[in-house]
């Protein structure tokens, strides 16, 4: 990947984003992890963190953080996480209902050319 086609996703901010929203002091949620205040405001400022770190403030916070950072990639990327069945089912739907919707269009279509058709005859 060149450099001008790279990806800038600053973990450390989305996480102090995350922990201001909260309204927790760096204090506290360092001492929930086991870690010192002081790490916590050096984590908010790297860019890039492990998996690991990443994975203790999911826990803690009960936030699924890689979530947050999946969606900051291009659409086109791929991945090998499951839909839910929820979501599979309501996407067939709304195809069913596209398809509804597509076939009314064509009736109504041919109708108003009928009627204009008719109109035209008088």
């Amino acid at each position: 990947m060149k450099n001008k086609d790279q990806i800038n996703i600053h973990v450390g901010q989305m996480l102090s984003d995350f922990c201001e929203d909260q309204g927790m002091s760096m204090k506290a949620i360092g001492k929930n992890l086991g870690l010192e205040g002081s790490t916590i405001i050096y984590h908010q400022k790297q860019p890039l963190l492990n998996t690991g770190i990443i994975l203790k403030y999911s826990e803690f916070f009960k936030h699924n953080f890689f979530s947050d950072l999946a969606s900051k990639l291009p659409k086109e990327y791929t991945s090998n996480a499951p839909q839910a069945e929820e979501e599979l089912a309501i996407i067939a739907s709304l195809k069913e209902e596209l398809q509804a919707l597509k076939d009314d269009f064509k009736i109504v279509k041919a109708e108003r050319d009928l009627l204009k058709e008719v109109m035209r005859g008088r």
